[in-house]
């Protein structure tokens, strides 16, 4: 008790008479204060609580960043891109190597009873080297059937693609994949009228050089759905139906997002000399979209208001409507059998 009563008697003798302010006043900055263990520390200033925003306004944040000219030169990037992105390049590159680079160990193959495939599709798992000098990691998920009959339906092509990892060679070139693809062309048999239907989603690279020129080695991003329609006497693609987004498409307007597109081909009977119908938006690195909506038929056969059968779409940034553009939409229709041929 003694102890503690000398304590504190030493700290009262201690203490400051300016209310708690050491010899030398007020510091530079702001007002010192005691803590509730004797320490002094500054008190800080209106000015310092205050801090700075975390978003800074733009200057021109009320303006467009790119002009009309620019965005239907963006367009036109996006469709040569979604013409490049053929589902079949990914699954001849898939098929190719996993038939041609495994051997009867590697990669592991899961079968059901009849040893061959399992349930149809061949389905391995698991990393290895073969004796190949190949290397496999991660699964891979698969059919192919060229041509394929069912009943009076033929099917030119008919194939699923999932691999979640990479197939690399004995050289170090890899193809490496996170997603699915899956495709089908078909027809009757002997009528060479065809319908299709694919889609892509996910990554997937290809660093061979028998890739050069495909998308495969390009750095895009792909979740995009077709639906498509060839009509022989026309001799070129009759209808398309485009959903989804694709990313990574050259030009300062990389990403591109089609919601409901449609476009009819006029020699088939459509009321607009290629509009589509829906809308496509493009957008910047720095997130900025621009939507360019369209009015064209919807369907096939669909009834169209002539006045808005003008091959164009107009443009809105921030729902301000910008103005028109009218980009060539041959790429979307130029073609036989598949969109991508």
């Amino acid at each position: 008790m003694l102890c503690f009563l000398m304590l504190w008697a030493c700290r009262q003798e201690a203490q400051p008479d300016d209310q708690g302010k050491p010899d030398g006043g007020e510091a530079d900055g702001g007002a010192v204060v005691e803590t509730d263990t004797g320490t002094p520390v500054e008190e800080q200033t209106e000015e310092e609580e205050e801090g700075s925003p975390y978003i800074l306004d733009r200057e021109d944040e009320d303006s467009p960043l790119h002009s009309l000219e620019e965005v239907e030169a963006s367009l036109v990037e996006v469709f040569a891109a979604v013409k490049r992105v053929d589902p079949m390049t990914l699954t001849a590159a898939y098929e190719g190597l996993r038939t041609s680079l495994g051997d009867s160990a590697c990669p592991y193959y899961y079968t059901d009873a009849d040893g061959e495939t399992y349930y149809g599709y061949h389905y391995w798992f698991g990393g290895c080297s073969a004796g190949t000098g190949a290397a496999f990691s991660g699964y891979g998920y698969s059919f192919y059937y060229e041509p394929y009959v069912s009943g009076s339906t033929i099917y030119d092509d008919y194939s699923y693609t999932q691999l979640f990892g990479s197939i690399t060679d004995r050289f170090g070139s890899e193809l490496e994949m996170s997603g699915y693809a899956y495709h089908y062309t078909a027809g009757t048999q002997g009528n060479p009228d065809r319908t299709g239907y694919a889609y892509i989603q996910g990554d997937a690279r290809w660093s061979d050089p028998q890739a050069e020129g495909s998308w495969l080695a390009e750095d895009l991003s792909v979740d995009l759905v077709w639906s498509w329609s060839y009509d022989a006497d026309v001799e070129q693609g009759t209808g398309l139906s485009l959903s989804g987004a694709i990313s990574g498409v050259p030009g300062s307007m990389n990403t591109a997002l089609f919601e409901s597109v449609y476009i009819y081909a006029s020699d088939a009977g459509s009321a607009c000399a290629q509009e589509p119908s829906g809308t496509i938006s493009v957008r910047d690195a720095a997130g900025e979209w621009n939507e360019v909506e369209f009015q064209g038929p919807p369907w096939a056969g669909a009834p169209i208001f002539q006045p808005h059968c003008d091959g164009c779409g107009t443009v809105s940034w921030r729902g301000q409507q910008l103005g028109t553009i009218c980009p060539e939409f041959e790429p979307l229709l130029d073609w036989e059998t598949r969109p991508w041929d």
